[in-house]
């Protein structure tokens, strides 16, 4: 977090003109603030992180339910309450074995939100450079 942290507050510095270096400079001083506070207390952050990552699981998937029977006369309104329904109960199933899971959950977590992040700058990247 700490690498990362730097590595997107370099790029904040240096993007002058772009509509989104605020953003872009909040979101590394939070990853370099969070990777602080795992370095100082790793045990501590890890729980409490995971317990965040737990929460905004079972809060995403009652959004995506609330979405999809709102959406209920389109097509895949189904999936998306369906997708809704397995994150709550994921979410609450790890719950119940806090704090076993806090030790595997949060890296597996992490992981797969950086290269979901990654993989989304590129292709904005990408598009930005076909518009030009």
């Amino acid at each position: 977090m700490l690498v990362g942290g730097a590595i997107q507050a370099v790029h904040a510095v240096r993007s002058a003109g772009w509509r989104a270096r605020v953003v872009s400079a909040l979101s590394a001083a939070l990853y370099l603030g969070g990777g602080l506070l795992l370095l100082l207390n790793p045990l501590a952050g890890l729980v409490a992180l995971t317990l965040v990552a737990l929460a905004v699981m079972i809060a995403d998937g009652a959004v995506r339910v609330v979405l999809g029977l709102r959406l209920s006369p389109d097509r895949g309104w189904a999936w998306l309450t369906l997708s809704g329904l397995l994150s709550i109960g994921l979410g609450v199933w790890l719950f119940l074995m806090f704090p076993a899971v806090s030790l595997t959950l949060l890296g597996l977590l992490l992981g797969v939100s950086f290269i979901f992040e990654g993989a989304a700058y590129i292709a904005f990247a990408l598009a930005l450079r076909r518009s030009a």
